[in-house]
């Protein structure tokens, strides 16, 4: 049962994902999904390394708070380089 979860997430992670970097390359939508799909495998590949190492220099049960804080400094930097698209039109 867990793999269903599990695809589930992955199914909204990478739709999002994809979605996100084609917002940014509008005019290059297959730059954009190669782009994506790299990003993933070089993650993927970094992220283990990193866990690893992380482990060894905090500890095992600190991995995690070290991942949330980064998975948070993440987020922040999606949200404040993002541009926002703004209309002139009032929506009634």
């Amino acid at each position: 049962i867990g793999q269903v979860f599990l695809a589930i997430f992955l199914a909204i992670l990478l739709g999002l994902g994809i979605s996100y970097f084609q917002d940014i390359l509008p005019d290059y939508p297959g730059y954009a999904s190669t782009l994506f799909a790299n990003a993933m495998v070089i993650g993927q590949l970094c992220g283990n390394l990193l866990g690893g190492w992380m482990s060894n220099v905090v500890g095992l049960g600190n991995v995690f708070f070290v991942s949330a804080i980064a998975i948070f400094l993440g987020m922040l930097l999606i949200a404040i380089t993002k541009e926002h698209k703004y209309t002139d039109e009032v929506l009634e």
